[in-house]
């Protein structure tokens, strides 16, 4: 259960939640070995703690031969509350739009050290933004997030030559503090917005994610520093205007340009 309320309502990522099961002593079903990232990821994505079981997700291909994954060489089936359930079903459901959502992001290294790598774009080419650094004599001095098309390990061929801009250490920390505090601030015009998204969006995730930013607005208010749970749970990503300016890009839909 902690997995799935981990990735909706924590937002993190599956390798925090395999550490945090170790650091907490929690057995695995063979009770001597540990948790392991994409043993969590098949926790995650097993329909069968839902009460539901997908039949031939494998197959043999022969008499002699090893199973293999279904990939549409066979026929599914999808039986429907087969035993009861162990987590809600929505929770499940929505687990799944979640993680198929970060499928695009590398959030391996997402930390609270680190609290925007993997989830930190340009907003013209679409690239990562990644920390950059120059180092004097061993020390490291002026830390910068640059779009990853200026910085040449990380070029291609077909990318566009076009002035760059950088973002100061720390910076995308202070804009979201910025962004969250303007939302409590004008908290009448967003709750509407919100509660509007939560009742009729067509995504349930967006409206999941609409309804659990409203308890968090109630629960936490302003904010007088960094918060990177709060982060974790609220924040997509953020992006990189031409003009130095970041764009904060909330789960629920809420875009805050600063």
């Amino acid at each position: 259960m902690c997995g799935f309320s981990g990735v909706l309502g924590a937002g993190q990522n599956t390798q925090f939640i395999s550490d945090m099961l170790n650091a907490d002593g929690v057995p695995t079903r063979h009770k001597v070995s540990i948790w392991h990232n994409k043993t969590v990821i098949k926790i995650l994505q097993n329909e069968k703690y839902s009460g539901d079981v997908l039949f031939q997700k494998t197959f043999s291909p022969g008499p002699l031969s090893r199973c293999v994954i279904n990939r549409g060489e066979l026929p599914q089936y999808w039986l429907e509350d087969a035993f009861p359930a162990i987590i809600d079903k929505k929770l499940w459901r929505i687990t799944q739009y979640e993680y198929r959502r970060r499928a695009g992001y590398n959030l391996s290294h997402l930390s609270p050290e680190h609290p925007f790598t993997g989830r930190f774009f340009c907003g013209l080419f679409g690239r990562t933004v990644v920390q950059s650094s120059i180092a004097t004599y061993g020390r490291f001095i002026n830390i910068w997030w640059r779009c990853s098309t200026k910085i040449t390990r990380f070029k291609k061929a077909d990318d566009e030559t076009r002035e760059e801009v950088r973002v100061s250490f720390g910076r995308p920390e202070q804009i979201f503090m910025q962004a969250w505090n303007l939302i409590i601030s004008k908290r009448q015009m967003y709750v509407a917005r919100l509660k509007k998204v939560a009742e009729m969006d067509e995504s349930e995730l967006t409206r999941y994610h609409a309804s659990e930013m409203l308890r968090l607005m109630d629960e936490v208010g302003k904010i007088m520093e960094f918060d990177y749970m709060l982060s974790m749970k609220t924040l997509d990503h953020v992006e990189l205007n031409p003009d130095g300016k970041l764009t904060m890009v909330f789960r629920s839909g809420i875009r805050i340009t600063i």
